[in-house]
């Protein structure tokens, strides 16, 4: 079985497609997906997607406990008036920074509109 960077099987494992369906040779027990069925490319978008929720939540999670300190601090030196709408922004920029910095790696391959439409008629020519 050849790897091919256009193959129609892709393993989620190590995230490199093939020619043929099976087991990937690289990952033991872990079967290719067909990438012109497209309940599979929506399973990878959804999984893409969930996995950018969890890592934003982090992000913002260590975020809002890296400022919550300082925004103590402001609060005590300064005012409330001050302090919250400080805070919040430190929590947005430190998100937003964190997040381009650490960004999510993503299961679904780059894919072309044509390459979809390609490998969609294969997969029907086939099913």
């Amino acid at each position: 079985m050849n790897e091919n960077p256009e193959g129609r099987f892709y393993c989620e494992i190590c995230r490199r497609r093939y020619d043929q369906s099976g087991d990937c040779p690289k990952c033991p027990e872990e079967p290719l997906l067909d990438l012109g069925d497209e309940d599979v490319r929506l399973m990878l978008q959804d999984n893409d997607h969930a996995a950018r929720n969890r890592r934003f939540a982090t992000i913002f999670m260590v975020s809002a406990l890296v400022v919550a300190p300082f925004g103590v601090v402001l609060w005590i030196y300064l005012s409330a008036c001050l302090a919250i709408p400080l805070c919040a922004l430190g929590v947005f920029l430190s998100t937003t920074v964190l997040t381009l910095i650490f960004p999510t790696r993503k299961t679904m391959p780059p894919m072309t509109v044509n390459e979809i439409y390609n490998l969609s008629a294969m997969a029907g020519r086939q099913g």
